[in-house]
C-alpha cells in the first residue's frame, strides 16, 4: 500500500493483499471498508478519494467455468479496478473487477458498479447507471 491516505476510521478496514493494493494521497477510508484484490488483481485508489462504510471493492471474480470441478477449486479471474482522483464512493456500494471509475465521479449509496464510469459522472443503481454529468 502507497501513498499517504489518512484513514478517517480504520474499524473494520480489511486489505488482505495491501502489495497489490495501491491508494493515493488524501483518501478518506470510512468504517467496515474491504479492499480485496485478492491476490489475483490489482486496486488503485486516486488521490482525495472518499469512501463510505460497508464499500467491497474486490478485484478477482471466481471461475467457474469447469462443471466437474468445485467453483472453490477453479480459482480467480483478476482484473484491475482504478478508481481515479477526487471520486466519492457512496456507503454500501460494491465494485468489481476490471472497472474503471473516471475522475471527479460520484457513486450513489448501495450500488453495483460492473462497468466503467466516464469521468464526472453521477452514477447509481444495481447495475450502476450514470444519471447524470457532474460539472
Amino acid at each position: 500500500m502507497q501513498g499517504s491516505g489518512y484513514f478517517t476510521s480504520l474499524t473494520g478496514l480489511w486489505i488482505p493483499y495491501p502489495e497489490t493494493v495501491f491508494i493515493g494521497d488524501q483518501v478518506s477510508i470510512n468504517r467496515y471498508v474491504i479492499i480485496d484484490s485478492s491476490g489475483a488483481g490489482r486496486i488503485n485508489i486516486g488521490n482525495n478519494c472518499l469512501i463510505g462504510p460497508y464499500v467491497l471493492i474486490r478485484s478477482a471474480d471466481h471461475k467457474f467455468s469447469n462443471p466437474d470441478a468445485s467453483i472453490q477449486c477453479q480459482g480467480h479471474d483478476g482484473g484491475e479496478i482504478m478508481i481515479e482522483d477526487n471520486c466519492w464512493i457512496g456507503g454500501h456500494v460494491t465494485i468489481t473487477h476490471s472497472v474503471t471509475i473516471g475522475t471527479g465521479s460520484v457513486i450513489g449509496a448501495n450500488s453495483v458498479v460492473t462497468k466503467d464510469i466516464p469521468p464526472h459522472s453521477l452514477a447509481a443503481g444495481n447495475p450502476a447507471k450514470v444519471i447524470r454529468s457532474l460539472p
